[in-house]
């Protein structure tokens, strides 16, 4: 009776006790040896201190074919859809930044190793590599950065990521 009663309380402590709850859930976003990881998916090399915020996030991974290669995007969007990072490979004249539902068409321009980017904001920015810079794509603020040029396929690789979790 002693051994029952004593497994009885032991079990209702333990369920009474969460180690943390839902909205304690840590960031999904790590970096380890300049690799920025989403919940183990490799995103791409990462040189700024502060990590992209999610707790709640999903990944997506989708090509787009062109005559000449293939665009690779891996794409974290919160609950609400909102994107929150994307890795875009390959990229050789525009592609659609999909955020909370709506597209919006980002065009890149290569010449002789500099990079513009135009959108829907007021001027083209001109990319160095690794350096981020901030853009307003409809009506959330993004960080954007120039991650690699490949001056015999004509293309880059870019990332963005939201200025607010």
């Amino acid at each position: 009776m002693l051994k029952i009663s004593s497994l009885v309380i032991l079990l209702i402590l333990i369920s009474a006790c969460k180690p943390f709850s839902n909205d304690e859930m840590e960031n999904q976003f790590t970096q380890k040896n300049k690799q920025l990881l989403f919940m183990g998916h490799k995103l791409g090399d990462w040189f700024d201190t502060d990590l992209p915020q999610c707790k709640h996030c999903s990944f997506h991974i989708y090509t787009k074919k062109m005559p000449s290669d293939t665009m690779l995007f891996k794409a974290i969007k919160n609950e609400r859809g909102d994107l929150v990072f994307l890795s875009a490979s390959n990229i050789r004249h525009h592609f659609a930044l999909q955020t909370g539902g709506i597209s919006y068409s980002i065009g890149v321009s290569l010449n002789d190793k500099t990079v513009l980017l135009s959108a829907d904001f007021s001027k083209n920015l001109n990319l160095q590599l690794n350096q981020a810079q901030a853009v307003q794509v409809g009506a959330k603020g993004y960080v954007v950065s120039l991650q690699k040029i490949n001056v015999d396929k004509n293309s880059v690789d870019l990332i963005f990521w939201s200025l607010a979790p």
